[in-house]
């Protein structure tokens, strides 16, 4: 068996043994030589097995890195290439079928590798106590890509956690990272957003959203995600179809994929969690269908959204007789004001924006949609009250607000003036709100 043999100077008392460039006689076989790696004026070899510390081979070391003892060897700049051929041919070079020792004597000036001349550092580690400090941190692929912890290398087989309901244990020379207590809970909603970036008022729709009041803190480990089932059937919603349908008649968008909050797929329930009680008959939408509902245990023209998880009325908002914009009634910034207090038994209101009525509940707001016809109910005491049109928390400018009018064809959204006025659309217009449910 032959050897590498580094003498780098008079073996000393002096020198530091463990964790240092100053060791001073190592003596290795040359079979344990890995691979070879050069720099400018250095060319380093690396050992395997080379340390004393008995658990870093291909333990605890090979995940920092440390498994090798190295040798660098100082080399004329340029002759780096050189210095290696020249070692490779004395690594297959044998006397007598036994390989012969390679020996790098700096103090007896005697170097067997042409090209080097000298020892630059022989490094090897007898504990942990002199590897630096690294910090890795662990990202685990999840829903939300949190990091879960970082190795601390000052601690062999250690994790520090960042939550208490996680574990690490060590198995045989690898780490895993378990969860203990952190069992998935709660529904992450779907975020919405104002149509139009602008406000006059406080209380309006992009005051509310600025203000943090469209902000949703969704669970770190949710059960479900709030999500349509686009192949939702009349079947889902009752075992006997509608008079005329047929329980393959598509319901979508009104079901979901996973359960809401009530244990069930429906995405629009009062704060009971039922659907509507309107009777079936040939009403494929029955279950949509708050004018006919019958409220019974739940908060009355309260509808929860459970796609988005905010709450709706779905009556128009009387405020003492006050129920549109005509000229002896209220503005749109009383009815803004109206808006920000307690209805229901329940704060947090909210006009409604555009881009919730563009949302497939849109009472006559999505006419194909025959379900939406019964969703809201307007005054009944206004002159073309089979049509609806809704106040808008969003403004064109100044002095008019985005008003969404169904005029029995196609919807409108029309620019209104935000005082009272007594025109065929303001004496339209209906009050309704919103809120987060959830």
């Amino acid at each position: 068996m032959g050897l590498f043999i580094f003498n780098k100077s008079l073996v000393s008392s002096k020198s530091a043994k463990d964790g240092s460039a100053n060791v001073d006689l190592f003596a290795v076989p040359i079979e344990s030589l890995a691979n070879i790696t050069s720099t400018s004026g250095i060319v380093s070899l690396y050992f395997k097995d080379g340390n004393s510390y008995a658990a870093l081979a291909g333990g605890v070391d090979s995940i920092r890195g440390y498994e090798y003892a190295q040798v660098e060897l100082t080399v004329s700049v340029g002759k780096e290439q050189q210095a290696l051929t020249e070692l490779g041919r004395l690594l297959t070079q044998t006397y007598g079928g036994q390989r012969s020792s390679i020996v790098v004597d700096v103090p007896a000036e005697s170097i067997d590798i042409l090209g080097v001349t000298g020892i630059n550092s022989i490094k090897r580690f007898n504990d942990l106590t002199a590897l630096t400090t690294v910090n890795t941190t662990i990202n685990v692929l999840s829903d939300t890509n949190a990091a879960l912890g970082t190795l601390d290398a000052t601690v062999p087989d250690t994790v520090k956690l960042m939550s208490d309901a996680l574990t690490y244990a060590k198995v045989g020379n690898q780490g895993q990272i378990t969860g203990s207590a952190a069992a998935p809970s709660g529904i992450a909603y779907q975020d919405s957003i104002p149509a139009f970036n602008v406000s006059f008022v406080s209380g309006d729709s992009w005051h509310n959203f600025t203000s943090g009041n469209y902000n949703r803190t969704n669970p770190t480990y949710p059960a479900s995600y709030a999500k349509l089932d686009y192949d939702a059937t009349q079947a889902l919603v009752r075992g006997t179809p509608a008079t005329g349908t047929s329980a393959s008649d598509a319901v979508s968008p009104t079901i979901l994929e996973s359960n809401n909050a009530f244990g069930n797929k429906f995405r629009y329930t009062d704060d009971a969690g039922n659907a509507s009680s309107a009777s079936v008959s040939s009403n494929l939408w029955a279950h949509v269908d708050w004018n006919n509902h019958g409220w019974s245990g739940a908060t009355q023209y309260y509808v929860i959204d459970h796609l988005t998880g905010f709450g709706f009325t779905v009556k128009y908002e009387d405020d003492s007789g006050k129920v549109n914009l005509n000229t002896s009634n209220n503005t749109w910034a009383e009815w803004i004001t109206y808006i920000d207090a307690t209805h229901h038994g329940y704060t947090g209101w909210m006009p409604l924006d555009l881009g919730e009525l563009t949302n497939a509940h849109g009472s006559r707001v999505q006419l194909d949609m025959v379900w939406a016809d019964e969703f809201f109910e307007f005054d009944a005491s206004v002159s073309g009250s089979t049509r609806g049109a809704f106040l808008t928390g969003e403004s064109l400018d100044a002095n008019n607000f985005y008003n969404l009018y169904d005029s029995g064809n196609a919807d409108l959204v029309l620019d209104l003036p935000k005082a009272t006025n007594s025109g065929f659309h303001s004496r339209l217009t209906n009050c309704f709100m919103k809120r987060k449910h959830y």
